[in-house]
């Protein structure tokens, strides 16, 4: 099965990094003693930004535009935690406006080349890179994400010669040999090439575990299973949370014929990896290898059930794989993990978009969607709160709040919440349903039972007579 290709963008600012850059305190310290000190305050932020404290970032690229609002790093900054953010539109006014201050600039080229791609807008992303490349022809990041704009249209070969042109440009650049080994074993068919390709991306970066990941995946091609089982086990080594090693290594047991180990390692993934789509079908066929059928049929209707939401899950694995902190993409996949069951899941990964977007009412919403599934009620609760206060015209979140204050025996609280969800959307039944559970659960009998027969009267069904 095809896997979904990866493909990492820079989303760095500057084109050089210091190779000591001073520490969060020092920075710190800078600014205290001169608040105007700009260049403090610019690498603070990046700083903040590559841990994924965007808001943190965001006031540090504030104040140095107010300080000097010509600062074009200052205005990429803001243009690339708005694209984290889901911003699109508010990305792209960052960066037009950096172009307009320097119309000659590579990196903003890029960053608008980068946000194209992320929106799938190939012609526009390739049209910012030929750009990049007309100012610096041996530019060796708008060489690679060209590359990118050719693996989503498919020219793998260009691609590939692209990435070797990067690659001739600056040996050290990690991620075009690690792409280069993605189009060669998953694409071009070519697992040797691959192989090396990603022996390259390990030497330049050893503690990377999908660089060994990849190696595996190549010499699993190969069928070179003793050498893939290394790579697998040193990824598993430098990230015990990674599905895709013990899914690796499961397939390495399994033609070896050690199906118990391949039993253990596919479980392994699927427990790090509830939408590991792939581990599902591979454990069923599995066990219907060992004659375990009810498991069999377990697993592969498990995997049927997955099958709808497979190029989805991929594509944002893909764009998260590229940009950890990449908001939107964290809110749609905690949403997919919520529809498939996977709470526990589902919870963290809306912990983590929020953490970068805050004022995202549906992540709010969903958030405590998930808590309240998880039977916790009280922490659903301010998550609700949370997202009514970011859109109160929000139908849903206070259906869902009245709901949440109902399981937590507080039937007032509930009414005033469900009627302003009615004043929203008077003719909800579920609505008018929750209000008369919330009267009945307050004594209030005669107003609970015209809010029983409204409900009826909107559901077209014949209200039970009482004995």
């Amino acid at each position: 099965m095809p896997r979904y290709l990866f493909i990492p963008l820079l989303l760095a600012i500057a084109c050089q990094l210091e190779e000591n850059p001073p520490t969060q305190e020092q920075l710190l310290t800078r600014i205290a003693e001169n608040p105007r000190d700009t260049v403090a305050h610019l690498a603070l932020a990046e700083q903040f930004v590559a841990q994924g404290a965007l808001q943190l970032a965001l006031t540090h690229y504030h104040q140095v535009l107010a300080l000097d609002a010509s600062t074009v790093s200052a205005m990429l900054g803001l243009g690339v935690i708005a694209q984290k953010q889901g911003r699109f539109q508010e990305a792209r006014k960052w960066f037009n406006d950096a172009l307009r201050l320097r119309p000659g600039h590579t990196p903003t080229h890029c960053m608008l080349g980068n946000l194209a791609l992320r929106l799938g807008e190939h012609a526009i992303a390739q049209t910012h890179y030929l750009d990049a490349l007309d100012i610096e022809p041996d530019h060796a990041g708008a060489q690679y994400h060209m590359a990118l704009v050719k693996v989503k249209l498919t020219s793998y070969s260009e691609a590939a010669d692209l990435l070797h042109r990067v690659t001739s440009l600056d040996e050290s650049h990690m991620l075009a040999h690690y792409t280069l080994g993605q189009l060669y074993n998953d694409r071009l068919g070519l697992p040797t090439e691959a192989a090396e390709a990603y022996r390259q991306a390990v030497v330049l970066k050893p503690a990377w575990p999908l660089g060994h990941v990849g190696l595996g995946q190549a010499l699993l091609s190969l069928n070179r299973l003793d050498e893939a089982a290394s790579a697998f086990a040193q990824a598993i080594k430098l990230d015990s949370t990674g599905a895709q090693a013990h899914i690796g290594l499961a397939e390495v047991r399994e033609r070896e014929g050690d199906w118990g180990e391949a039993e253990r390692h596919y479980l392994a993934g699927i427990w790090r990896e509830p939408l590991a789509t792939q581990a599902y079908i591979k454990l069923g066929n599995l066990y219907a290898r060992m004659n375990r059928a009810n498991e069999a049929a377990r697993y592969l209707k498990l995997f049927k059930q997955l099958s709808p939401y497979t190029n989805r899950i991929a594509k944002l694995q893909s764009q998260l794989s590229g940009d950890a902190n990449d908001a939107l993409a964290l809110y749609s996949l905690g949403v997919l993990y919520s529809k498939v069951g996977a709470t526990a899941h589902s919870v963290r990964t809306l912990k983590r978009s929020i953490a970068l977007r805050p004022d995202n009412a549906q992540a709010q919403n969903n958030l405590g969607n998930a808590l309240l599934r998880w039977g916790q009620v009280e922490r659903a609760i301010p998550h609700y709160r949370e997202a009514v206060r970011l859109d109160s015209s929000y139908f849903l979140a206070y259906y869902n709040l009245g709901q949440a204050f109902l399981l937590a025996k507080q039937p007032d609280t509930a009414l005033t919440t469900l009627r302003t969800a009615a004043r929203l959307k008077p003719d909800d039944p579920d609505v008018l349903r929750g209000i008369a559970q919330s009267l009945r659960a307050m004594g209030l009998l005669a107003q609970a039972s015209e809010a029983e027969r409204r409900y009826h009267e909107l559901k077209h069904e014949p209200m039970a007579e009482k004995p």
